[in-house]
Order: C-alpha cells, then structure tokens, then sequence
C-alpha cells in the first residue's frame, strides 16, 4: 500500500434507491470503493434543456482512493442511468491516519 497516496471523496446522484444499491455493489465487489453512502430523497433542483427540474434524487458519496478514480468515472459513466450524471471529485485534505489507511487498504488490489 502507498501511504502517500491521497483519499478522495466521489458524489454523484441517481433517481432511485435501487439504481444507488446497484451502482454500489458493482463498485464494492470491483474494490474500487471502501465505503458508500447513500442519502435517499434529497431534494434537487436543475436546469435541463432549458426547464427547472425539481425532482427527488438519492446522492451516493464514495470514498476511494485517488488511484480509482479514472476506473470509478468509466464505470459510473458507463452504468449510471442518467444521460449527463454529475460525477464530482473532491479531494479528502485531513482525515484519520486510520481511516486513510482503512481506505487504501480496501482499495489496493481491484479486479
């Protein structure tokens, strides 16, 4: 494992709770995600092909390594429902030395 490699946190949203599991467990059985969380029913408002859309989404937060990040936007851009999802990386800048090294471990070896 590289102790110098950095932890990244990966949001997108989907539709439905069901489409959130599915996209989790292919990311989780991959190992290219330690953890997934998802907030069902939040509230989201958007401009698509000129209209306000206010619909119910479920966001997913994905904890990763910097590492999976390239195999995690193909995948996500390849299964995720949505024509245009949103696929947002955000840089981990402190955590845990535990949790970091939690994260990278889980994420070392993926199919």
């Amino acid at each position: 494992m590289n102790k110098d490699e950095r932890i990244i946190l990966i949001i997108t949203s989907t539709a439905s709770e069901r489409s959130a599991e599915e996209l989790s467990d292919q990311l989780l059985q991959k190992r290219l995600a330690a953890c997934i969380q998802i907030e069902s029913r939040i509230g989201s408002r958007y401009v698509w092909k000129g209209e306000i859309i206010k619909t119910d989404e479920c966001r997913m937060l994905i904890k990763t390594s910097e590492s999976q990040w390239i195999a995690i936007k193909e995948l996500l851009e390849k299964s995720h429902p949505y024509d245009t999802p949103g696929i947002i990386k955000v840089p981990i800048t402190g955590s845990s030395a535990a949790y970091q090294e939690w994260i990278l471990s889980a994420t070392e070896n993926p199919e």
